[in-house]
């Protein structure tokens, strides 16, 4: 059987996304997009403050980040879809093993069903090293994530949907799924994770609160290495959820409840609270979130399950009319547990990460950036495939091009997050947007 390259699967999502609506009025934006970075960092690498067998030293080091792309996005009164490449050649002055060659792709649809119903489908790949995949991702969109050195170069995977359905004015139902799967490329013997996740949730809308509650299943495996034995989770949760609009552009979002973390192969498992608390600021072309969440999750990056606690503020604003000046960061701070097969909390791992940009408009097309990253992690391993502690600050200035410049097809494509659905794309997109409350 021969195996489907990815050019050709990336051309058939092309074809595709062009075919769509070609029968209908369609509006279709290609762009092409760049960015031309100078940085200096003091850890090249991510390496430990002490030396450790097998990891290098811990250098300083300036370094170019070249980074072309290519954006595809196609608007239809009943669809939105849009498709992005990226690749990102990272050059050090000194350390020349540091250099990393890293590639995504993504695509995000936003479908309207029917008027009552729509499907947000999203999809990615990714190849990068360590050190680096912090800096190739714009800041504002970061996660908190631990980091495993000595991996080479990593491969992830991805893919999400949600469907939601109006079933009457008020009461409204969904489903999600998402599955994520990571692996090295370059050491056969490092483990490959999976994380497939589901959820089903119903919800009563009143004026400015909505009440609710969703179930959720999750289910990892991280396969047998040399260091470790295969691993199987399975984390049941349900959770009650609030909403609430404060004014025109907050919105906040209250989760609590339980959930049962079980190990199969060895038949133990336990409880734990789960909970999430969340304020955001949307608006037109962006929008802020601060939020606190207790959860079980499988890390993909890792090849670990983890207990963690996490507190993060992301997102992109505008601090002058036009977007003339964006601020765009990531801050916050993760701590977990490894949980080991007998359901006991092993290991610890913190993460703190600080990720501040400044974008100036200069024309339409083109904007001078600034940005600061600090990333520091802290880790009970000694020695790889364990991940160790280290500290990281990097300082980074650059152009980007973007031609043609932004328009109303580039709208953040996203679930509403306000119980009075304002923020809602389906509705900016077609006209149709009605507030569907009691």
């Amino acid at each position: 059987m021969t195996r489907r390259s990815p050019h050709r699967s990336l051309g058939l999502l092309v074809a595709l996304m062009l075919a769509s609506g070609a029968a209908r009025g369609a509006d279709t934006e290609v762009a092409l997009v760049g960015e031309a970075q100078l940085g200096w960092t003091d850890n090249a690498q991510s390496s430990p403050d002490e030396p450790v067998p097998g990891v290098p030293e811990k250098k300083a080091d300036a370094f170019a980040v070249l980074s072309p792309g290519l954006g595809l996005t196609r608007g239809t009164r009943g669809a939105l879809q849009r498709l992005g490449v990226t690749t990102s050649v990272t050059l050090h002055w000194h350390e020349r093993d540091a250099d990393t060659w890293s590639n995504r792709a993504e695509y995000q649809g936003l479908f309207d069903l029917d008027p009552r119903t729509s499907l947000l489908v999203g999809t990615s790949a990714s190849t990068t090293r360590a050190w680096t995949a912090t800096i190739v991702t714009p800041a504002g969109a970061g996660e908190l994530s631990g980091t495993l050195q000595g991996t080479g170069t990593t491969l992830t995977l991805g893919a999400d949907e949600t469907l939601s359905h109006d079933l009457t004015r008020s009461l409204r139902g969904w489903q999600g799924a998402r599955f994520a799967y990571g692996r090295s490329l370059d050491d056969s013997a490092q483990p490959r994770s999976t994380d497939t996740q589901a959820s089903l949730g119903l919800e009563r809308s009143f004026r400015l609160d909505a009440v609710g509650l969703e179930l959720r299943g999750e289910y990892g495996t991280v396969s047998s290495s040399a260091a470790r034995p295969s691993v199987r989770q399975l984390t049941s949760t349900a959770v009650a959820i609030h909403r609430h609009d404060f004014g025109r552009y907050f919105t906040s979002r209250l989760e609590a409840g339980a959930m049962r973390v079980d190990r199969p192969s060895s038949g133990r498992h336990f409880w734990h609270p789960s909970a999430l608390a969340a304020l955001a600021y949307t608006d037109d072309w962006g929008g802020a979130a601060l939020s606190y969440s207790h959860r079980a999750t499988t890390s993909v990056t890792l090849g670990q399950t983890l207990l963690v606690d996490e507190v993060l503020l992301s997102g992109a604003v505008p601090l002058l009319g036009e977007r003339t000046l964006v601020v765009a960061g990531s801050a916050g701070y993760q701590r977990g547990r490894v949980i080991e097969e007998d359901a006991s909390r092993g290991a610890r791992l913190e993460v703190t990460l600080a990720d501040l940009g400044l974008a100036w408009q200069l024309a339409p097309s083109a904007a001078l950036g600034l940005r600061y990253q600090h990333t520091r992690q802290l880790a009970d391993g000694t020695a790889p495939p364990d991940p160790l502690s280290f500290r990281r600050n990097s300082v980074l200035a650059g152009v980007s091009l973007r031609f043609p410049p932004e328009t109303e097809l580039r709208r953040p494509l996203r679930q509403p997050l306000r119980v009075d659905r304002a923020d809602d794309v389906r509705g900016r997109r077609s006209g149709d947007h009605e507030r569907r409350v009691d």
